[in-house]
């Protein structure tokens, strides 16, 4: 007597579970006809209840199209289990046929070899104008795969919620959106009150309510999951089940933005290997049939100034790549690496490749656990006008608030050389946020010639003398000292300090 069957509905696990069956027998080499056979007694033996035949069918019709050209298996000429009827199903696109003699053979135009690409008619196209280039974020983001990498603690997975809350409402974080998008957030690492405190700041930031996401921000958490998409066995590259998820899960919601974070999470196989990274974004930017942009988070490698961890393969097959740290691309390592210091407020956000637009970057402040950008223009002059534009407005600003710190401790400062020297005060009580020596020098030149920066009083000593130092020129006038302890002509200087 046959076992009763259920029809599956949307979301049926056994459906997930049959696609996952396929995808690793083929893995292992198995023809087809093995294939459908182990489906078929799976389907009777394990799934509960078992699944009617012609969903099988069509489930393995459509997960053989899925599979890729190194997942392709063997056809052979007959059905191992004979008792099987006969089957004629036909793809929704009329891509495949399966019948006895070839039942997964697959017919795409002429080729039996696998998905056949799109060959130009240059006459058609020789019709109209080629479309404009279109950008999500201006000069930032647009509908091609986009990598982020920066070391642990940076705070890529806060930037990526905020990007993606911002492209849902078209608010500006990099830069204003073109329009409000559809994201979908795939959150690997954040638990759920993590996720809620961290967006019921953003929504406080940007002056919207949560509800006003709905429809437009999709954010799966899938902390504590297993949420491998491409993995490795017997030295191939293997799709789990997971990537029809996504897949489905892509095109349900017609997001226009797919954030992965992070890598770690969902590629399984060896970084340093360039095929399977290059099918594995390639196949992301196929997922939905039409453009639309993967955004990957990564990591970086233990190696001194890397900027993203694995196979060169990762930069060359995503078309924008994106650093975040606290300290400056290109910057000099062997001195940034002496200053162990935990990261300070600053965040830069860098554009590292970009095959549409010039490189660019976004300075942020870390502030009330949210990253909020100040807009910095590039320099015109290119590469080193822009890095050296950037490196000395940090600079600046790192000695502006060293000196303000140090100050507060009760140490004085001078702009000569010896142990009271601000830059060197900097270094030691590890202000410096990452920058050299030279740098903080040449900032503080600057910041006295333009007054930022003046000698004053700083305070009197147990004797009640006046002692005197570097001060900050605002902060001077609005605490300057009444009647005759005035700076100013009757400001004494010691001997050290004398020009």
């Amino acid at each position: 007597m046959m076992p009763d069957t259920t029809a599956p509905l949307a979301g049926d696990s056994r459906l997930s579970e049959l696609r996952v069956l396929i995808t690793r027998m083929a893995g292992f080499g198995k023809t087809a006809p093995e294939i459908r056979t182990m489906a078929m007694q799976w389907s009777e033996i394990v799934a509960d209840p078992p699944l009617p035949l012609d969903t099988v069918e069509d489930v393995l019709a459509d997960q053989m199209l899925r599979l890729t050209p190194t997942q392709r298996v063997p056809v052979a000429p007959v059905l191992l289990d004979d008792d099987l009827p006969p089957v004629d199903v036909t793809d929704a696109r009329g891509a495949l046929e399966i019948d006895r003699e070839a039942p997964f053979e697959r017919k795409v135009g002429d080729s039996k070899h696998g998905p056949q690409g799109r060959i130009l008619d240059f006459a058609k196209l020789a019709e109209s104008r080629a479309p404009e280039f279109r950008w999500y974020v201006p000069g930032w983001l647009s509908p091609h795969p986009t990598l982020l990498s920066g070391k642990g603690g940076m705070g890529k997975s806060l930037a990526a919620l905020q990007l993606a809350v911002a492209l849902a409402r078209g608010k500006a974080f990099l830069g204003r959106a073109v329009d409000p998008l559809r994201i979908l957030l795939w959150s690997c690492e954040e638990d759920l009150p993590e996720l809620h405190r961290r967006l019921e700041r953003i929504c406080e930031f940007y002056e919207i309510g949560m509800s006003d996401l709905s429809g437009q921000l999709t954010i799966d958490c899938r902390h504590g999951l297993d949420n491998t998409l491409l993995t490795q066995e017997f030295g191939r590259p293997l799709w789990t089940g997971l990537s029809e998820y996504l897949r489905e899960q892509a095109n349900d919601t017609k997001a226009d933005v797919w954030i992965g974070d992070n890598l770690a999470h969902m590629y399984a196989c060896s970084e340093n290997d360039r095929h399977p990274v290059t099918i594995f974004t390639s196949w992301l930017s196929g997922l939905r049939g039409e453009p639309w942009c993967p955004l990957l988070i990564g990591h970086v490698a233990k190696v001194g100034g890397s900027e993203y961890s694995g196979s060169t393969a990762w930069e060359n097959a995503v078309r924008m790549r994106w650093y975040l740290g606290d300290k400056l691309p290109d910057e000099d390592k062997s001195a940034a690496d002496e200053d162990e210091s935990e990261p300070g407020n600053l965040r830069f956000l860098c554009k590292r490749k970009t095959n549409y637009d010039q490189k660019d970057y976004v300075r942020f402040t870390m502030q009330d656990g949210l990253l909020v950008p100040e807009r910095i223009e590039a320099d015109v002059n290119g590469d080193s006008g822009w890095l050296a534009n950037l490196r000395a407005r940090k600079a600046r600003d790192v000695v502006l608030r060293g000196l303000e710190k140090i100050t507060e401790m009760g140490v004085n400062s001078s702009e000569r050389g010896g142990q009271a020297n601000l830059g060197r005060l900097i270094l030691q009580f590890k202000l410096a946020e990452g920058c050299t020596p030279r740098q903080l020098s040449s900032a503080l030149a600057e910041l006295m010639v333009d007054g930022t920066i003046i000698r004053g009083e700083t305070g009197r000593d147990a004797s009640r003398r006046k002692r005197e130092g570097l001060v900050i020129a605002a902060h001077a006038k609005s605490n300057k000292p009444n009647g005759s302890g005035s700076m100013g002509a009757g400001t004494s200087t010691t001997p050290a300090d004398a020009h």
